[in-house]
């Protein structure tokens, strides 16, 4: 596997939440929509089912909501015009996890599992609060006498006593916030920085309560106390006042000690149960992962080594818990709707700082960025719903469906652009895009859910800019922003399925500026961004991503809406249900108009008519084939109407749905190929249109897909224990019914049967018996296209792992290192299967295939029979690596590899040597943009050994990394960097200077680490 299949599935989160500097807001809302939100709610949706059933179980059915009773028993809904209305009841509205009072006294115990501290054991200890830790020489950064006396959104600096082991690196500055964090390197002080998305953000931290508190109001009995000791360091938050509100009210206090020790302990106890919404945990920063969200009354037993934490909410702040709400809305409404919109008149927020937020319940659009999900089974769904929006409450909106939303300050969203940016969540924005041997996150902004503000978005609904350059000579690499959310760009349209990858860029030019500004700010008009253009096609983001399937001949483009307004008392919802209806009828013209008009809106309350081959199916050009039109009920005669075979399909032009059946089926013949986009509609208006699109394929065409293992266990003569099975489908992974496949054994035996025809979904299953040979081999093929077709299934008698060796991924030198990248080598090592990691963090399972190297697992990229691509974590010790690999078919023998500190490897091209370096500033290697002399050049290595963290997330190396270029040995520079390289896991990048008196030509380079050196590559050096 090349640097560049390594790469593109290491991307991590490595953004920082962008800021303007201005007057605080009391609450800055944007979208919430992000890895980190969808985890939060389904955290939240669980401890609320949980607390729901333990009323229940008590006997108690009516709870305190917001000042009005709600009935823990039941929802009741209703349906008013295209309206569903549902009171709150019923847990649909409940405080989700509020703080026990099991924690309160008790210490939340942090126990690192290794000396770096790169996992932790959680416990809850009866460890006593430390009255000494706020007397005596504790610093009270309250006090006067400080000299600077901590205020609101504030932090101050101090010196470790000892070094501090924490998630893998070692630290020896401690900041001290006034929100509620300790952090290390690094100030985060922010009162933005207090959500859990944010929590996950910024430099490493220990959140004891994270709140926007405010030291400045709080009592005079209270303070923040720092103890530096040299075997314990104790952090005390007494008594300090949430920013906001009264600090003569106990509820709004916080109240908490943090302690730390040099073996990289940590503790966090709670004098007392703050209320309200905050983050309690530990995290390494950086959005290095999405973080395990626990129960500290109840932590489970094993390591954990991502962020730790529990997201608390209390009585004053209701929420609509969205996937209780869905499961009720399927109580009385049919699965037929791929969105649920959801809006309240309670004045429930989406988030602390969310406007609203979308969650998608079901994905399998392949070439969007977007992982492959099915959630449905959360969200009570059975067939068809995609995606759920939480909108928060109406008041936020204007009457106006086009008015300004003034919440969302400058980006001059209206109540219809904000549902279209939700909806646009779906699909969008979360592609990579390929610059040389890189897949980067150049275009992303905010959680790597939105447009960047330096991507040329063309104004689009996802954020990011619309830029224009200024008239000529003035200031060449400066732009201009202009209206934000007006459309959905062409961009936009082709990963929506819209439009085809050729009409992407004909009208709308794309590109980027470079540069160091914010890409996370929110869309602004009249901003000045400055930098260099850097220019991509479309093919540069199915290089990243794979091609969009369904392509836009088949994909999806009437979607349906049904929208809900949760309310505590229905009797009073009416403006607000005329309010929302005026949404739900503009929004019809709305999605359709933003998009070009290529996507349509349904948005009416009543059930759809379905089509089994909704939303696309195959079938060979010149055969029969039936379409079933199904409707809900039986009662009464449904005649329907067909539309769109457009000479493509011999279908009648009408058909009945008979009274008291609830389907029909319509015989039609395939006549040519192309692609007939059918509607069914009830005559009668009853029930909304069903649509599909049918395409027709010759069978030279298509192409053959083993589903099954590659290899299955057999003893000669006997028959396989598993079956042999297929799948056909065209270019764009559509199934194809009917198509004849054969299985051919090579070396004797027989197939049961020798020819099947796929079914619906494309499918074809075998028995082998197997012939005599030790091994067997059989070949598989769709008939009449054996050459082009043909797939090689082979026959074991035993299909347990075989491990061979263990390598550094970059230059494959022998062994492995702690913190880096390395490669396994072998036979039977995935199963049979081929997988590629697809998002972060990297999973520890892949297929049922795993790697442990002394005990930990590994986060794997890359596995295959013969290759696995994994991350050594940065726990293991020693000097040696005992590694097994674990399959469904058992465990392969035990590997004893050397394991090093320092194994430097820089990756390189293997047929030409030529490193993975870049010129500064540029996305290609140095064969496409030589480096020049006195440039920099970015180099791409792993097994630089140990990490520190510099702040902000940036992680450098503990040991100092020099460069030899030729027989030169780079002396070292301001510009210099040696260590993670930003956004990824394991690859380290090491930014170096050319000599400037280095003639053009091809040089070797390698690079050396506390008396390691590297694999020798080439960079290409050419004149200045």
């Amino acid at each position: 596997m090349n640097l560049r299949a390594i790469v593109s599935v290491i991307l991590a989160l490595a953004l920082l939440s962008g800021s303007v500097a201005g007057q605080k807001p009391t609450k800055q809302l944007r979208c919430g929509t992000s890895p980190a939100m969808e985890r939060q709610e389904i955290f939240l949706h669980q401890r609320a089912t949980e607390r729901r059933a333990r009323l229940l179980q008590a006997g108690i059915r009516t709870v305190d909501g917001a000042g009005k009773a709600l009935d823990l028993h039941r929802s009741a809904a209703s349906v008013v015009g295209d309206i569903l209305v549902m009171r709150g009841d019923g847990g649909v509205i409940l405080g989700r996890n509020f703080f026990p009072g099991a924690l309160v006294g008790r210490s939340i115990q942090f126990q690192p599992s290794d000396a770096a501290a790169s996992a932790y054991r959680v416990q809850l200890t009866d460890d006593a609060y430390r009255t000494d830790a706020i007397t005596g020489t504790a610093i009270n950064l309250r006090s006067p006498a400080t000299g600077f006396p901590i205020g609101d959104d504030d932090s101050r600096e101090f010196d470790l006593p000892f070094p501090f082991p924490f998630y893998g690196a070692t630290h020896t500055r401690l900041y001290v916030n006034s929100n509620g964090h300790l952090t290390l390197g690094a100030e985060d002080s922010l009162a933005e920085s207090t959500t859990y998305s944010a929590f996950l953000s910024g430099p490493p931290k220990i959140a004891g309560a994270s709140f926007d508190l405010d030291p400045e109001a709080s009592p005079t009995d209270s303070g923040i106390f720092v103890l530096l000791n040299p075997t314990e360091v104790i952090v005390s938050y007494v008594r300090i006042v949430r920013f906001g509100t009264s600090g003569s009210i106990a509820s709004n206090l916080v109240d908490f000690q943090i302690r730390f020790t040099p073996d990289g302990q940590v503790r966090i106890l709670h004098r007392s149960g703050p209320f309200g919404e905050f983050v309690v945990g530990i995290t390494p920063g950086g959005n290095r992962d999405f973080g395990q969200l626990i129960q500290f009354v109840s932590p489970p037993p094993d390591p954990i080594s991502q962020s730790i934490a529990e997201i608390f909410s209390g009585s004053s702040q209701p929420s609509v818990d969205v996937f209780r709400a869905s499961q009720v809305f399927f109580e009385s409404q049919p699965d037929d709707y791929d969105y649920l919109v959801f809006y309240n008149d309670a004045n429930i927020s989406a988030g602390l700082t969310a406007v609203a937020f979308e969650i998608t319940v079901r994905n399998q659009v392949e070439g969007i960025g977007e992982e492959i999900v099915d959630r449905s089974s959360r969200f009570g769904s059975k067939e068809r719903l995609q995606a759920i929006i939480n909108m928060g409450p109406l008041s936020q909106y204007p009457d106006d469906p086009y008015g300004n939303v003034s919440v969302l300050g400058p980006s001059e969203s209206s109540p219809l652009s904000v549902l279209a940016h939700e909806a646009g969540h779906r699909f969008l924005a979360f592609p990579l895009l390929r610059e040389g041997a890189s897949d980067t996150i150049n275009l992303l902004g905010r959680q790597l859910a939105h447009w960047s503000f330096r991507f040329n978005s063309h104004g689009s609904f996802m954020e990011g800019s619309d830029l224009s350059a200024p008239p000529s000579g003035e200031l060449g690499n400066t732009y201009t922003t202009g209206p934000p959310t007006l459309r959905y760009s062409e961009f936009d349209r082709y990963l929506m399925g819209l439009i085809s990858p050729q009409q992407v860029g004909g009208e709308q030019s794309l590109f980027y500026v470079g540069g160091t500004g914010s890409r996370t700010i929110a869309p602004r008009r009249n901003e000045q961004i400055s930098g260099p253009r850097q220019d991509f096609s479309i093919d540069d983001i199915i290089a990243a991503n794979g091609l969009r399937k369904p392509d836009h001949t088949i994909a999806q483009r009437r979607f349906r809406f049904a929208f809900v307004l949760v309310t505590e008392d229905e009797t009073k919802a009416q403006p607000a249900l005329e309010k929302l209806d005026r949404y739900r009828r503009e929004f019809v013209q709305f999605f359709n108009d933003r998009s070009a008009s290529l996507a349509f809106a349904d948005t009416a309350l009543k059930p759809a008519l379905g089509m089994d081959a909704y939303p696309a199916t195959g079938v060979l050009a010149g055969s029969q084939a039936t379409l079933r039109v199904s409707r809900r009920g039986t009662s009464g005669d449904v005649p329907l109407v067909f539309e769109g075979a457009d000479g493509l399909l011999s279908l009648p032009a009408a058909a009945t749905i008979p009274s008291g059946e609830t389907a029909v089926s319509v015989p039609y013949t395939a006549l040519q190929p192309g692609v007939a986009r059918v509607r069914a509609v009830a005559a009668s208006g009853e029930y909304l249109p069903a649509e599909a699109a049918i395409a027709i394929a010759t069978q030279g065409s298509l192409t053959l897909q083993l589903t099954s293992s590659a290899r299955v266990q057999a003893l000669p003569n006997t028959e396989a224990l598993t079956p042999i099975e297929v799948r056909v489908s065209d270019a764009r992974g559509l199934p194809y019914e009917g198509v004849p496949v054969r299985l051919e054994p090579t070396t004797g035996g027989f197939a049961t049967p020798e020819v099947v025809t796929t079914d619906a979904q494309g499918a074809a299953s075998f028995r082998w018996t197997v012939g005599d040979a030790p091994t067997n081999f059989a070949k598989v093929f769709i008939e009449g296209e054996r050459e082009r077709t043909e797939l090689t299934v082979a026959a074991l008698p035993d299909l347990l792992p075989d491990l061979r060796a263990a390598t550094n991924a970059a230059s494959f030198a022998g062994g492995v290192s702690p913190g880096s990248l390395a490669t396994l080598f072998g036979v039977s090592l995935a199963g049979g299967v081929s997988r590629q990691a697809s998002s972060t963090p990297l999973p520890t399972d892949m297929a049922g295939v795993q790697v442990t190297v002394n005990g930990a697992f590994a986060p794997l990229i890359f596995i295959s029979d013969q290759q696995i691509n994994f991350f050594v974590p940065a726990s293991v010790s020693g000097e040696t690596a005992q590694i097994i690999v674990t399959t469904p078919d058992g465990k392969s023998n035990s590997l004893i590899s050397p394991l090093a500190v320092y194994q430097p490897g820089v990756f390189f091209d293997s047929g030409t040597n030529l490193g993975a370096i870049l010129r500064n500033g540029f996305g290609a290697k140095t064969d496409i943009v030589p480096a020049l002399p006195g440039g920099f050049v970015q180099i791409f290595a792993t097994g630089l050994g140990p990490l520190v963290s510099a702040g902000r997330g940036v992680f450098r190396t503990l040991s100092t990394v020099t460069v030899r270029i030729g027989d030169q040995v780079l002396p070292p520079d301001p510009g210099d960097f040696a260590g993670l390289a930003p956004g990824f896991t394991g690859l380290y990048q090491v930014n170096a200077r050319i000599p400037e008196d280095l003639a053009p030509g091809n040089y070797p380079l390698r690079l050396i680490v506390e008396g390691q050196e590297s694999n020798e590559v080439i960079v290409i050096v050419g004149a200045p």
